[in-house]
């Protein structure tokens, strides 16, 4: 007609040109399923109702675009989604298609770490550059613009093949590095140059606090290879007792609470410095 055609049985062609806006459409099951829609500046391809739309290369489903506006990749076989962003939750899931959290990536790794093994990293963020000093990071806003506070994460280039990793904080304009691991484990707080294993280092105020229940111990140990705990210092918040620890990690001396030294006992009546085994006492300027 003036107007068109209309094939009610099947058309075969060798080929379909629409020039100008346009509408295919494809009918399935009685109703309208799919159109692809066709403009100056737009190619749209559209489900109706509930309908999803799948996208199947070399024989396996690779996408599903699902009409609450979820989207799945499937691995190599098509049979499972590894990709899944869920358009309610606006959250990406890598290796799972329930995230939790705004990016959710699970992996199953069933092996120890080792540098083998690089494939079985969970998130790889790499820079190319092979200038001494380059980086790589991760940085945590804390505000919507950026200009307050604010983390880094950055893994540092030591100019000899290896990296550093760097924790840093920003308040307002001001950038400072907090912390630093080194790439021979070595942990710097408060320095870039860590001189031991840990190396802590501040202005006049500066000190490591290790606190516990009211009752319980605060401890620093010592040990070795074949004995993980040999001796230390604790601080019994229970009596409010400080004890060093010798072999074996056995109480061998206690300041207690009062402030007597005691050596080689828990306890004793006599005040100053006592060792009731051996009789050896120090007693204050009043005789008691």
């Amino acid at each position: 007609t003036s107007t068109g055609i209309d094939v009610t049985g099947t058309a075969t062609m060798d080929g379909l040109t629409v020039d100008g806006t346009g509408t295919l459409s494809t009918i399935g099951n009685g109703t309208q399923q799919i159109r692809t829609y066709v403009d100056a500046d737009e190619v749209s391809l559209l489900t109706e109702g509930s309908a999803r739309l799948d996208l199947w290369t070399g024989g396996n489903r690779t996408m599903r675009l699902d009409a609450n506006g979820d989207i799945s990749f499937y691995e190599d076989t098509g049979s499972t989604a590894e990709l899944f962003w869920d358009a309610s939750a606006e959250s990406l899931g890598i290796g799972t298609t329930l995230p939790d959290g705004g990016l959710d990536i699970e992996k199953t790794v069933n092996t120890a770490w080792s540098s083998s093994l690089r494939a079985n990293d969970f998130l790889q963020i790499s820079n190319p550059s092979t200038t001494s000093g380059a980086y790589s990071g991760i940085e945590l806003i804390a505000t919507g613009t950026g200009s307050a506070g604010a983390a880094e994460i950055v893994c540092i280039d030591s100019g000899s093949g290896s990296g550093d990793l760097a924790f840093s904080t920003r308040n307002g304009s001001t950038w400072g590095e907090k912390v630093r691991i080194t790439a021979a484990g070595s942990v710097g707080i408060g320095t870039e140059i860590p001189e031991t294993n840990l190396h802590v280092k501040g202005g006049s105020d500066m000190g490591i606090r290790i606190e516990s229940t009211n009752d319980g111990y605060a401890s620093l140990q010592f040990g070795d290879a074949d004995d993980t705990v040999r001796g230390g210092i604790t601080y019994n918040n229970a009596d409010d007792s400080l004890q060093l620890r010798g072999y074996n990690n056995a109480t061998r001396a206690t300041i207690d609470s009062s402030g007597n030294l005691l050596v080689g006992q828990s306890s004793t009546t006599i005040p100053g410095i006592g060792n009731t085994t051996a009789g050896i006492s120090i007693r204050g300027t009043d005789g008691s």
